[in-house]
């Protein structure tokens, strides 16, 4: 019986990403497992990703191909895989495949190394006509890029007719505000240091990733705790505390970033903002956020 390769440019020899949703990815001829070409992920304060529909029908199974390198010595963020099974109305049926590739196993490109990957989904279920996999990483100070080649979905045809590709690939929005703003003084004061707002749907799913940098000037034998607050409008979805302290005086930048899957209750224009709020300080003459970036990657079944 013949196998076909469902994806549609799995080895990008078209020199782009043609078929493919994406975002923080370039094709490059730099690199390639296979032929001239491969998919860069950019190491970024964003998650980098990709993803593609195709036609499947009930009961099949999917056998998952890529190859993976990283570019130079650092070290590799992870990388995930999934896939997941929609009806003729892009509603969600349920997962397939979910993989993750530690960042300690993906070889470097300079060596000609690469590392395969093969996995087998589950069994399409009941009122499938397409299946989407996504390919991503997410952000991570003082990574390498990742490259992506020979993405391939093997399964052997089946009788009868397949429904028609996604029509809702993932989108992303994204803000970067360059430059400072004050967090402290005051003490106990929440301060919007990132938003986004956006139209969304009831279900949709929301990856949303902040990376910023504090920084404080501070006095001899200082001490600081400030929370990070992620907030759906009035909702608090999210919250990270920070808390640190030295007996050394000056100025001290400390690199933060996070992610968080929220769920849309409701179909409405929404606002996601960042705030942060410091409780305790001691001898901190102030306290500034620098470099705010915030994107969310909107997931629609």
């Amino acid at each position: 019986m013949l196998i076909q390769n469902l994806i549609i440019n799995g080895g990008f020899e078209r020199g782009t990403l043609t078929s493919w949703s994406s975002a923080n990815t370039t094709v490059t001829s730099q690199f390639s497992h296979f032929g001239s070409f491969s998919a860069r992920f950019q190491s970024s304060p964003f998650t980098s990703y990709m993803g593609q529909f195709v036609p499947l029908n009930p009961g099949e199974s999917m056998e998952v191909l890529a190859s993976f390198a990283k570019v130079g010595t650092a070290p590799s963020t992870p990388v995930f895989i999934q896939v997941t099974f929609y009806d003729s109305l892009s509603n969600l049926l349920g997962p397939g495949l979910g993989t993750t590739i530690p960042g300690g196993q993906i070889p470097t490109v300079n060596n000609d190394t690469w590392l395969k990957i093969d996995q087998t989904t589950t069994p399409a279920p009941p009122n499938t006509t397409q299946a989407f996999i996504l390919i991503y990483t997410v952000p991570q100070a003082g990574t390498a890029n990742v490259l992506v080649d020979d993405v391939a979905l093997l399964v052997a045809p089946a009788t009868g007719n397949t429904g028609p590709t996604g029509a809702n690939p993932p989108t992303l929005a994204f803000t970067e505000a360059p430059g400072s703003i004050s967090i402290f003084p005051p003490l106990n004061t929440e301060v919007i240091v990132a938003s986004i707002t956006q139209n969304v749907l009831i279900n949709q799913q929301l990856k949303i990733d902040y990376a910023l940098a504090v920084e404080i000037v501070a006095t001899a034998n200082w001490s600081i705790l400030f929370e990070m607050r992620l907030y759906r409008d009035t909702t608090l979805i999210d919250t990270r505390i920070f808390n640190r302290s030295s007996t050394q005086a000056g100025t001290q930048r400390f690199p933060l970033a996070s992610t968080q899957v929220n769920v849309v209750p409701a179909t409405t224009t929404s606002t996601y903002s960042l705030r942060i709020i410091v409780t305790e300080a001691t001898a901190i003459t102030s306290a500034t956020a620098h470099n705010r970036d915030l994107n969310i990657i909107t997931f629609t079944p």
